[in-house]
């Protein structure tokens, strides 16, 4: 999955990189490495997320067709 900054957000990253890097030596480098980690968790999670998407589409179609799954309504009462 590809993803980008916008350009705004680009400058702000970068600028954070600098401050990190200022107060401490490797420390924008360890800030930038959390942050692309953080964004590579993201997209890892919405890629399962559509795969398991269609996965379980296509077994409630099946399991549906094949009369497995079953819908109750219970009426509400005061």
């Amino acid at each position: 999955m590809q993803y980008s900054f916008h350009p705004e957000a680009l400058v702000e990253f970068r600028l954070a990189i600098d401050y990190y890097e200022e107060r401490e030596m490797t420390l924008g480098y360890q800030f930038a490495a959390e942050v692309y980690a953080a964004i590579e968790r993201t997209t890892h999670v919405l890629r399962c997320s559509r795969l398991l998407k269609r996965v379980f589409a296509g077994a409630l179609f099946v399991g549906s067709r094949m009369g497995l799954f079953t819908t109750t309504t219970k009426a509400i009462t005061n």
